[in-house]
């Protein structure tokens, strides 16, 4: 990969990143926490984006128990790697997120393949929210949860591919120091 585009595609990954960070914080934390420890102003974000949207799953997460240990597992294991995602691709060509990447993005992906396929297939005519019942609902919901399959898919072809994420095969040589002929033993 050009190393022009490969650095743009980097800074994409740094922006996503830092926008999970706010978006696991200020949004998806609503989920698991008491709402007293939001400011009303959050609250409302988020009361507008389940009557816009119709949405089941952050709506009203409970029913889905499923659902939730994703929640639960972004905010407490997820949520740190983001940090470290974002110094590693802003500066670019750390091996070491490579393995962890890695892991962040099969088993992102793994969870969007359960989300997007319970907003497509599910009939939320008996949910306790209301939830997408046309085609164009279920499409317009999925937009908001694609960028999170999308991008980790991006982000696994990155560091499995591209040669500056690759771990190095050299084997270090230790050097030792040679002794001086004086020394030398009889």
């Amino acid at each position: 990969m050009a190393k022009g585009l490969m650095r743009v595609l980097e800074w994409v990954i740094v922006v996503y990143f830092a926008s999970h960070i706010l978006v696991t914080v200020c949004v998806d934390s609503q989920m698991i926490l008491p709402s007293r420890l939001f400011p009303q102003w959050l609250c409302d974000i988020l009361s507008d984006h389940c009557k816009r949207t119709k949405d089941p799953l952050t709506c009203t997460p409970e029913p889905y128990p499923w659902f939730l240990s994703f929640v639960y597992g972004e905010c407490l294991l997820q949520f740190p790697f983001f940090f470290f995602a974002v110094y590693a691709f802003y500066k670019g060509s750390c091996h070491w997120i490579r393995i962890p990447a890695i892991i962040y993005s099969v088993h992102t992906m793994t969870t969007l393949q359960a989300i997007l396929s319970q907003l497509f297939f599910q009939d939320f005519a008996n949910s306790p929210s209301p939830g997408p019942v046309t085609t164009e609902e279920r499409v317009k919901l999925s937009l908001y949860f694609w960028p999170y399959a999308i991008l980790p898919l991006c982000i696994l072809l990155l560091v499995l591919f591209d040669k500056d994420y690759s771990p190095s095969l050299e084997i270090p040589t230790i050097v030792r120091p040679t002794r001086s002929p004086k020394y030398k033993m009889h």
